[in-house]
């Protein structure tokens, strides 16, 4: 997956739809590998631990992730699209950080992440289009 993500397109027409997609899901596949990895050895966790868990591991994780999806270059068509998408990820992301026991409760299904999952599952995404879950 980082293989695709090594030949970013220079061209100041972005890259191909089908290209962005697939770097960018490939970005999100990545970082859900660690967020997994980030709670593996969480077993039966506490309510009170799964939220320090989502503030302390998971929301860095997930900064970086909206970081690395925000240096794709988008096809120019699709550049007013993808930025909000990106922007409202990231707006979900700081949801998160502020109200972590909502997206605990919530198990990510919180109203700013569903934007967000929607509108990138509206675009093509695959994995980017799953919500984070607790």
């Amino acid at each position: 997956m980082l293989v695709a993500l090594a030949a970013c397109g220079s061209s100041s027409n972005g890259l191909s739809k089908a290209d962005y997609i697939s770097r960018a899901d490939a970005i999100c596949q990545k970082y859900n590998g660690l967020a997994a990895q980030a709670t593996a050895s969480l077993t039966n966790p506490t309510p009170a631990q799964v939220v320090t868990a989502v503030r302390t591991k998971l929301v860095p994780l997930f900064e970086r992730q909206n970081e690395d999806l925000a240096k794709l270059k988008p096809p120019a068509a699709d550049r007013a699209t993808v930025q909000r998408f990106v922007a409202d990820l990231t707006a979900a992301t700081a949801d998160i950080g502020r109200h972590t026991q909502a997206f605990v409760d919530a198990h990510g299904a919180t109203p700013l992440a569903t934007k967000a999952a929607t509108e990138a599952q509206g675009y093509g995404f695959k994995v980017c289009a799953k919500l984070a879950t607790s």
